[in-house]
């Protein structure tokens, strides 16, 4: 029989989750225009979770293949019908939180207008210039409905025929156009674009009766993956079509959710599902604006002088290791370590550059998940091939939502002589290796670098990860047969220093956490992760806290554990960061003291990390970056601001803040990297 008294179901933990970045919105601490952009990410974290997790759910319960939870037990209709009920309070609360942020805002000149509000000529400009764009269009048959594709805002509009019946006419908004117009220049005013194509949809449809209208926006599942495995031996031209396609059959995936921006009749409401075809799906009342993204055009498009106070203050992030000495030689002299966002992507990108243009360097080895828009790293790559060195280029092609980006960089660095491989077994590359070789008079060294987070420019400016560079012999043998493992299309092999998934890093982590439940009260973990569900993991930290083995979890979202649950896990605690940036890192410590051992990974602890997908884990032995790993986590588990315990029931509690308020994130911006006290090893020599 499998325990439910101490697990919870993923979905509504992640749900959990999401509250507390809402909560945020709401934190008057907050920055006006920051909370704004909480906003946003909540609305845009929901909609991916109704993507994939519900999308996932749907098709089980529609397959009729379901299998219960191995958390909480429930099947997959079980779950949907809680999702659906946790939903309209969230959206209660955005609501709330979208109409007291603009409420402020007013008074330092930010507003929203009214297509009304607008002078007549400026309104019949605007429509004259957007009109040819539009398609409007009459739902009638079943092909009908695949015009509105996912997450694309529409007018919807309840006619009346001349002949007095009823019918449904959409007017879709096109992706590409702004969705805010800014009408007085330097002044802190706009208008939302689908309420202006509102305002003017009537002149669309000259022969019908208008009795109401709204905005709508469909949610389709795409919980798709992309075919590789078929694909075989094909070049860059052949597989951005592929790509092409794919994407346009995910994009007319079924739906999985309606919104629509108020209330409107039943005979409206009727009509509109029944030629949607949506008889068996969830609606959800949003009067926000159904997509959010127009918060990040308003905070760049806002003058200075009116967004002064009402964005966090800009950082600027460390410059490490900027000495004369060459940063392989100093990696070569001792391992090094960057922090993102609190230091720069610079160095890495120094290193590349370095590796481009020495003599004795041969090769360059990297594998590629999600890449900036403007990615750095791809020339920097394409240099070093033009000069003459073997550069290899692993692309996961199966990256959720980057599939075309990725495509399109594939092109880019074959045009430059780059081999370019597509992982295209059953398991998706996840993990973040480069791996830069050195050859003279006969003998072979390298430079490993491993990562928790993607080599994204963008990213690493919001994200916290860790970037460790090191010239430890055996990593970089490791680092080797991983990728020559990775040529023949699979990670399998034997590795001394690196854990490896799906080849052994579960059964290595449990025979860590089983390590410390021998110690008993002695024993120690502290892990800190995004995720953690892997029902073989929880049970074995259970057993750890039975033993009396004192487990810190640091837990950014879903956490499939419950602590302090009465003699099973009482000796488990559970921290959450939800703060400016996005907690990314992965560290695990096992042990106390000079004998504790750390590594950092790209793996959550998840099903899918550990026997779904390839990735890396890789021991820290440096004495300073130990110290610094381990300060890391203290800081963050005394957070009292940006921090929740999760209790026994799976809310989440905020710490009660004693003689001292801590922001591990302001502490990070403050100390990290500085040589003081507080943080260990720092300044570029270390």
């Amino acid at each position: 029989m499998i325990d439910y008294s101490y697990t919870q179901n993923r979905e509504l933990s992640w749900l959990r989750f999401n509250q507390r970045v809402l909560e945020e919105a709401e934190d008057d601490r907050v920055p006006l225009l920051e909370r704004l952009k909480f906003l946003a990410i909540f609305s845009r974290n929901l909609d991916e979770f109704f993507m994939v997790r519900v999308g996932k759910l749907r098709h089980k319960v529609e397959r009729g293949s379901g299998h219960p939870d191995s958390k909480s037990g429930t099947m997959p209709v079980e779950q949907l019908q809680a999702i659906y009920h946790a939903i309209p309070p969230l959206l209660q609360r955005k609501n709330q939180a979208y109409q007291t942020i603009f409420q402020k805002l007013g008074e330092y000149g930010v507003k929203e207008i009214s297509a009304d509000e607008l002078e007549p000529v400026l309104r019949q400009t605007w429509w004259r210039s957007t009109v040819p764009m539009l398609r409007p269009r009459i739902l009638d048959t079943h092909q009908d409905r695949s015009v509105l594709e996912n997450r694309q805002l529409s007018i919807a509009l309840y006619l009346r025929t001349p002949e007095g019946n009823g019918t449904i006419g959409v007017l879709p908004i096109p992706a590409f156009l702004p969705p805010l117009e800014f009408p007085l220049e330097d002044k802190g005013g706009f208008v939302r674009t689908e309420e202006m194509i509102r305002k003017e949809a009537p002149k669309c449809f000259p022969e019908y009766e208008i009795v109401d209208s709204c905005v709508i926006r469909l949610t389709r599942n795409a919980d798709v993956c992309l075919g590789v495995q078929t694909w075989g031996e094909i070049g860059a031209v052949e597989i951005q079509q592929n790509v092409r396609r794919f994407l346009q059959v995910r994009s007319k995936q079924p739906v999985v959710r309606l919104e629509v921006s108020q209330r409107i009749s039943s005979g409206f409401f009727r009509a509109l599902k029944g030629r949607l075809g949506l008889d068996d799906c969830p609606v959800y009342l949003d009067s926000t604006p159904l997509n959010m993204d127009g918060i990040w055009s308003l905070t760049k498009r806002l003058p200075k002088s009116l967004t002064r106070g009402l964005l966090f203050p800009v950082y600027q992030a460390r410059e490490r290791y900027r000495n004369e000495q060459s940063l392989i030689a100093q990696i070569q002299k001792k391992d090094r370590m960057l922090f993102y966002p609190y230091d720069s992507i610079s160095p890495f990108l120094r290193l590349l550059q370095e590796a481009a243009e020495r003599e004795d360097v041969t090769e360059i080895k990297i594998t590629v998940y999600r890449l900036a828009e403007t990615s750095n790293i791809v020339p920097l790559l394409c240099l070093a091939a033009r000069q003459g060195k073997c550069v290899t280029v692993f692309v996961e092609l199966r990256a959720r939502f980057e599939e075309a980006r990725n495509a399109a960089w594939m092109g880019v660095l074959q045009r430059a002589g780059c081999q370019v491989v597509y992982p295209a077994g059953e398991y998706k590359c996840h993990c973040k290796i480069c791996q830069i070789t050195l050859g003279r008079e006969g003998t072979t060294r390298y430079i490993t670098q491993i990562g928790t987070g993607n080599y994204n420019e963008e990213t690493c400016t919001q994200y916290t990860d860790l970037c460790f560079m090191t010239a430890e012999h055996q990593i970089g043998l490791d680092g080797a047969a991983f990728f020559q493992n990775m040529l023949k299309r699979h990670p399998f092999g034997t590795y001394q220093r690196l854990m490896v998934s799906p080849c052994g890093m579960h059964k290595e982590l449990m025979a860590l956490i089983e390590e410390q439940s021998k110690l008993g009260k002695q024993g120690y973990i502290c892990v800190k992760i995004n995720s953690l569900t892997e029902r073989t993991i929880l049970d074995e930290l259970r057993k750890a806290s039975e033993a009396g083995v004192e487990i810190q979890l640091i837990v950014r979202g879903i956490c499939g554990i419950l602590p302090g649950i009465s003699g099973k896990t009482e000796r488990i605690h559970v921290t959450s960061v939800v703060g400016r940036y996005l907690e990314h890192a992965r560290i695990y410590c096992f042990g106390r003291g000079e004998t504790a051992r750390y590594f950092i990974s790209s793996a959550d602890w998840m099903t899918r990390n550990f026997f779904h997908r390839i990735e890396i884990a890789c021991p820290v032995e440096d004495p300073d970056i130990k110290a610094q790993l381990a300060w890391i986590l203290r800081v963050q588990q005394r957070d009292t601001e940006k921090a929740c315990f999760l209790c026994g029931d799976g809310s989440y509690q905020r710490k009660q803040i004693g003689t001292e308020a801590v922001n591990s994130q302001d502490v990070f911006m403050k100390e990290w990297g500085r040589g003081t006290p507080e943080c260990p090893g720092g300044g570029d020599g270390s």
